[in-house]
């Protein structure tokens, strides 16, 4: 079974034809049948009632999996997200404390360039304030003059 074929049941059954479904994916509709007839034979089970005119609509186990088809597509999305939210810095804030006053403007906005969905919260803190706010994890970075 590939994510692939899940979309395309997904589609299929918002359109309820495989031809409209076909042109949304920009691929041909007998490539788009020959997946879906891979999926149901996988899974040894029947999903869609193909009638005639062209329509299709889901039977009993059609409707079922479509409920969890979707769960799992939504699932890998915001896995997918969340990944790139950790690697990438996609999106956030990131809270930043200094002990002094120091010049990083310049820092700050080439960073804010690269990544423009992430936002910079900066404080001025004591150093017992720095240290007690990266314990409890609700700073991630500071620059101190001292440790």
């Amino acid at each position: 079974m590939e994510i692939t074929q899940l979309h395309y049941f997904k589609l299929v059954s918002k359109h309820e034809s495989f031809t409209k479904a076909a042109a949304e994916l920009h691929i041909t509709q007998s490539a788009l049948s020959r997946s879906i007839a891979q999926l149901e034979e996988e899974i040894g089970l029947q999903l869609l009632e193909r009638r005639r005119g062209g329509r299709t609509t889901l039977n009993q186990n059609g409707r079922f999996f479509l409920r969890h088809v979707g769960s799992i597509l939504n699932s890998l999305e915001n896995t997918v997200s969340a990944m790139k939210e950790m690697t990438g810095l996609e999106q956030g804030i990131i809270h930043v404390a200094l002990d002094e006053v120091v010049f990083l403007k310049h820092l700050f906005f080439a960073f804010m360039r690269d990544h423009p969905n992430v936002r910079l919260s900066c404080r001025l803190q004591s150093h017992e304030q720095i240290k007690s706010c990266l314990d409890d994890g609700t700073l991630n970075f500071a620059v101190c003059k001292e440790p």
